[in-house]
């Protein structure tokens, strides 16, 4: 069988196929156990997002949910996922999260509570949330990490002064 002697059937039905797979190589996303997918919505019809980078109302954007191991259906061409590692703390440690979206803190705040978000498992609620979270000692207490939240933020706060001091040429004396 040569192109030459195909019949237009089966020219329609070889580029039915190739659109198939392409649609299903587009559409199928593999995510190992050990790794999390995140999502970026790469074209909406709500537009991009207003502020900020999380697409909390179908816009353009990354998407607050994850995609845990196994096998993903999506619709084809839409999403974009970004394959990085699982990451767990530990119980009774403690899990610094850098945030480059959601509400402002606060003047004079410098972290965040994540109490009212159920501990970060609801991501978007947490990021949709207005103000900042006050109660993130109390959540500290009821995991029993009190004592290793003081420990932290002493040694980061001697971290961050020793660096200043350097910066600046002024020696510490201890």
């Amino acid at each position: 069988m040569s192109w030459n002697t195909l019949e237009w059937p089966q020219i329609a039905m070889i580029v039915a196929a190739v659109v198939v797979l392409l649609l299903l190589y587009s559409s199928i996303v593999y995510v190992p156990n050990n790794r999390v997918g995140v999502l970026e919505r790469l074209w909406a019809g709500k537009g991009s997002v207003a502020h900020g980078i999380m697409a909390l109302n179908g816009e353009a954007g990354y998407v607050p949910d994850l995609l845990r191991g196994g096998f993903h259906l999506l619709f084809p061409f839409q999403y974009r996922v970004h394959k990085t590692d699982l990451v767990t703390v530990p119980q009774g440690e403690i899990g610094y999260v850098f945030a480059r979206d959601g509400k402002p803190l606060d003047p004079g705040q410098s972290l965040a509570s994540n109490a009212s978000a159920d501990d970060f498992e609801d991501v978007r609620y947490f990021f949709s949330r207005r103000g900042a979270y006050p109660k993130f000692k109390a959540l500290l207490a009821r995991r029993s990490a009190i004592d290793h939240w003081y420990a932290f933020e002493a040694k980061a706060t001697e971290q961050a002064l020793r660096e200043w001091c350097s910066l600046h040429s002024i020696e510490i004396v201890d």
